[in-house]
C-alpha cells in the first residue's frame, strides 16, 4: 500500500508543479515578472539535497511509517473511519499552523526557517525552498506525532496530498480575479494570502501561518487581509543581495544570521512586491547569433544520430533507472544537471563565440562507414545459403559447418585437441574463398555473448591446429559434433 501511495504522490506532485509552472508562464495570470536564473538553481538544489539527506537518515516515508503503527485512540474508541479521517485532517493542519508559528517565534528554529523566507521573489519553486536541517526536523516531528497519537494512515495520506497541492498553489506567481480569490480565501490559503507572509515587513511576515485552511489564522488572530497589506518587497530585511541567492550561500544562512544584522535598504520597485511592474515583458536571453545557430543545428543533428545508433543502450539505461530503486533519483538529478549546465549558465555560454567547422564531419563519415561495413558483414552472414560457400555445390558442406559456427569465438580458453581437429578438418574441406568467409562476426549462430571472426583473409585453414585454438569458445558452449 505504501508503494501505491508513493506513486500517487509523485503523480500529484509532478502534475501540480507542471500545471502551475505553465500557468505562471502566461502573462495574463502573472502577479509580477520574476527572475528565474539563479533562483531556481537554489530552490531546486535545496529540494534535492534535503530529499536525499532526509531519506538517508529516515529511510521510511511518513505514510509507510503511519501504516506500520498500531491503531490509535480514535480507533480504540470506536470512532467511524470517516470521522477519524476528518479529525486527522483538521488536527494535522492545526499542528502545522502552530509548528509554523513556533518557527517564527523561537530564535533557533527561525535560523532554519529564514532560508525559506530569504527568496526575494515568489513562485512555485519557493514551496520547496527549505534548509535540509528544517526538512529533517519536520519529518522527525511528524513521525513522533504519529507514533504518540496513532493517527490513521488514510487521513495522513489525504492531508499530505492536500497540503502538497495547496502549498504549491499558495506560492505560485498567479493573480486570479479578485472576486474568485476573495471567495477561495474564505476557506483555503491563496497566493495573495500567502504573499503577505513572505513580505519583508516583520509585522506581515509574522502573519498568515496557515498551510491549507485560513481558519486557524482567523481563529488565533494572525490573519492579515491581502487588501490591507503593503508588501514593499518579498524576502527579508537581510540576505537580499545578489550574492545571497546562491545555493551555497543559502545553506550557510542559518549560521551567518545575527540579530540586528545591518543590510542596505531596498528601494520600492514600480510594480510593488519587489519585482518589475506587472505586465513588463521579461526577456530571458538575447537572440542567438548565426554561429550559435549553426553550432546548435550541428550539435542537435549529431545527438540525434548518436541516439539512433546507441538506442539499445539508451533504452537499457532508461529501463535500469526505472526499475532499480537505487537509480530512481536519477530522474531528479538528470533534469537538474541539464538546467544547471544549459539554462542557468546560459548567459556565460552565449557569451562564447563558437566557430563551427566541418572537421567533425570526417569523423562522422568514418564512423558511419564502419557501422555500414559491420551491418553489411552481418547481413552477408545471415543471407540465404550462408554461412558457408555461398555456392550450390557446397550445400552439404554448409550443413556440416553449421554446428561449428556456433562454437567459434574470437576469445576464450582452448578446448580439446579432438574438437580442434574436427574444426580443422571441416574447414579444410571448404578451402575456397567463400568457405573461408563462413565464420563471420555477428553470425546468428553465435553463442550469446560470443564474437565470431571473419577468416576469409587467413591462409589455408588446414595448416595445423594451433591456428584455430585462439578462436574457440569455452567447452560448455560447443555443440556435440
Amino acid at each position: 500500500m505504501a508503494d501505491e501511495f508513493n506513486t500517487l504522490y509523485q503523480i500529484v506532485f509532478l502534475s501540480t508543479v507542471g500545471l502551475l509552472v505553465l500557468l505562471e508562464r502566461v502573462q495574463a495570470f502573472q502577479r509580477e515578472s520574476i527572475q528565474i536564473a539563479g533562483r531556481w538553481t537554489t530552490n531546486i538544489g535545496l529540494l534535492l539535497i534535503g530529499s536525499v539527506i532526509t531519506s538517508l537518515l529516515i529511510p521510511v516515508g511518513i505514510y509507510g511509517f503511519a501504516q506500520a503503527q498500531a491503531p490509535g485512540l480514535l480507533a480504540r474508541l470506536g470512532v467511524p473511519a470517516t470521522v477519524q479521517i476528518l479529525l486527522t485532517l483538521l488536527f494535522l493542519d492545526l499542528w502545522r499552523y502552530w509548528e509554523h508559528r513556533l518557527y517564527h517565534r523561537l530564535p533557533l528554529l527561525w535560523r532554519l526557517h529564514l532560508v525559506h523566507h530569504s527568496d526575494t521573489q515568489i513562485d512555485v519553486t519557493t514551496t520547496e525552498r527549505h534548509h535540509p536541517l528544517e526538512s529533517i526536523l519536520g519529518t522527525a516531528v511528524m513521525m513522533a506525532l504519529i507514533l504518540a497519537l496513532g493517527l490513521p494512515a488514510a487521513g495522513i495520506g489525504l492531508y499530505i496530498l492536500a497540503a502538497t497541492v495547496v502549498s504549491f498553489y499558495s506560492h505560485a506567481n498567479l493573480r486570479l480575479p479578485e472576486t474568485l480569490d476573495r471567495l477561495l480565501r474564505q476557506v483555503i490559503v491563496t497566493p495573495p494570502v500567502h504573499a503577505v507572509h513572505h513580505s519583508d515587513l516583520r509585522t506581515e511576515t509574522d502573519s498568515n501561518y496557515g498551510t491549507v485552511l485560513t481558519l486557524w489564522d482567523r481563529l488565533f488572530g494572525s490573519y492579515v487581509d491581502p487588501a490591507e497589506a503593503s508588501i514593499p518587497h518579498f524576502g527579508l530585511e537581510y540576505f537580499h543581495r545578489a550574492p545571497d541567492t546562491g545555493l551555497g550561500r543559502a545553506l550557510q544562512q542559518p549560521f551567518l544570521f545575527r540579530n540586528g544584522m545591518a543590510y542596505p535598504a531596498r528601494e520600492r520597485s514600480p510594480g510593488g512586491a519587489g519585482g518589475p511592474a506587472a505586465g513588463t515583458p521579461y526577456r530571458l536571453s538575447p537572440a542567438l547569433a548565426r554561429n550559435w545557430k549553426i553550432a546548435l543545428l550541428g550539435g542537435i543533428s549529431g545527438c540525434v544520430l548518436a541516439s539512433l545508433v546507441l538506442w539499445p543502450t539508451l533504452s537499457g539505461l532508461a529501463a535500469l533507472w526505472t526499475n532499480n530503486e537505487a537509480y530512481q533519483y536519477a530522474w531528479l538529478v538528470a533534469p537538474m544537471m541539464v538546467y544547471l549546465l544549459a539554462w542557468d549558465q546560459r548567459r556565460a555560454t552565449l557569451a562564447i563565440n563558437p566557430q563551427p567547422d566541418f572537421s567533425g564531419v570526417l569523423v562522422a563519415i568514418g564512423a558511419a562507414a564502419l557501422l555500414v561495413y559491420r551491418r553489411f558483414n552481418e547481413y552477408r552472414c545471415r543471407a540465404p545459403g550462408r554461412p558457408g560457400a555461398g555456392r550450390a555445390g557446397h550445400s552439404n558442406g554448409d550443413a556440416r559447418l553449421a554446428p561449428l559456427l556456433a562454437a567459434v569465438s574470437c576469445r576464450g580458453p582452448a578446448v580439446s585437441d579432438d574438437t580442434v581437429g574436427r574444426l580443422a578438418a571441416a574447414i579444410a574441406a571448404h578451402r575456397n574463398r567463400q568457405g573461408h568467409r563462413a565464420i563471420c562476426r555477428g553470425s546468428p549462430a553465435a553463442p550469446q555473448g560470443g564474437r565470431l571472426r571473419c577468416l576469409h583473409r587467413h591462409p589455408p585453414l588446414h595448416r595445423g591446429r594451433r591456428m584455430f585454438r585462439p578462436l574457440l569458445c569455452k567447452p560448455g558452449n560447443f555443440p556435440q559434433l
